[in-house]
């Protein structure tokens, strides 16, 4: 019994310390791709020390072991072969990325399928807005459950929305869309002006939730609903104008009444300690599934920005 325990830990020893040779490719996140693009390029690691090689053209390992190469493409089909040998041991991987040919009207850009006019809902709250048609595209903002929105194009996953072309929401947000002959337009019921110690209040009852976004340019910050019928629009917007930088605002519903705020700039600071007694919030930003970028490592965005955070926090305090 001693015996098979002493062998199998030993095998266990011997097994730890066999050193195998790794390839993680962080970019691209697909073995087989198209692009339209005449080149491509490979974002990862490797163990450290490793010869590495990309259809055998030396590749050089940065610090922590890790690699950005670009290699060039043919029309069509490319077949690109990774190597990395390690202490006598080696990986191979290869990835397949097609290029698509030039049309005669120029290059081929990303199809977006055209649907016609589609009304929908969000589904559920911080239904996010992007950009692009890509989770790892600029977040523009989050909507809340139950906001109308109108669509009019679809590319993968995302569909377009109508109201503001270059703005797209993954299908997960959203009720199955049903085809729309019009848009619907809310009418705002009432406007309340008011402002407390730390804000001023605009409160704006709709006839039902529509969807809004913020435009901060200087000292000028534009609210705009969209789809609400106004005498000279389609859309609703109301400028906030100050003479100093803006501290802060957000929006947000209660039920159907819309809530915009701006944050007033604290008075009266101590000049010795300005900070004393100020509330501060410390947002790190992505979290939970939502990553952020990804390194070379696969070190998150959301984990830099905790930690970067976490850090600041001490040092306020």
């Amino acid at each position: 019994m001693f015996r098979r325990i002493l062998f199998t830990l030993l095998l266990i020893t011997i097994t730890i310390g066999q050193s195998y040779a790794k390839i993680d490719v962080v970019y691209p996140t697909s073995k087989v791709s198209t692009v339209n693009a005449s080149s491509i390029f490979f974002i990862g690691n490797t163990d450290r020390g490793s010869i590495f090689t990309i259809n055998s053209e030396g590749v050089k390992l940065w610090e922590d072991n890790f690699f950005v190469h670009v290699v060039p493409l043919n029309y069509g089909r490319n077949e690109i072969k990774m190597t990395s040998l390690h202490n006598g041991e080696t990986e191979e991987t290869t990835y397949i990325i097609n290029r698509n040919k030039i049309s005669s009207g120029g290059a081929v850009s990303s199809y977006v399928q055209p649907t016609g006019l589609l009304k929908t809902k969000t589904i559920k709250d911080n239904s996010t807005l992007r950009e692009k048609p890509s989770s790892h595209s600029n977040r523009l903002i989050d909507l809340p459950k139950g906001i109308t929105l109108y669509l009019s194009g679809k590319q993968g996953d995302y569909y377009r929305v109508d109201d503001l072309k270059e703005i797209w929401i993954h299908k997960s947000n959203i009720e199955t869309p049903i085809s729309a002959e019009i848009k619907e337009q809310a009418e705002i019921l009432n406007k309340e002006f008011y402002s407390d110690e730390n804000y001023n209040y605009i409160k704006l009852s709709l006839s039902y939730p529509v969807m809004y976004t913020f435009k901060h340019e200087g000292k000028d910050l534009t609210l705009t609903l969209h789809g609400v019928r106004t005498q000279d629009s389609n859309d609703y917007t109301y400028t906030y104008s100050t003479n100093s930088e803006i501290a802060g605002y957000d929006g947000y519903y209660e039920g159907n009444v819309f809530v915009f705020r701006t944050a007033k700039i604290p008075q009266n600071f101590e000049d010795r300690s300005p900070l004393y007694g100020v509330r501060i919030f410390v947002d790190p930003g992505h979290g939970g599934n939502e990553k952020g970028s990804v390194g070379p490592t696969r070190i998150c965005e959301k984990d830099i920005n905790l930690y970067i955070s976490t850090y600041l926090i001490k040092y306020l305090k």
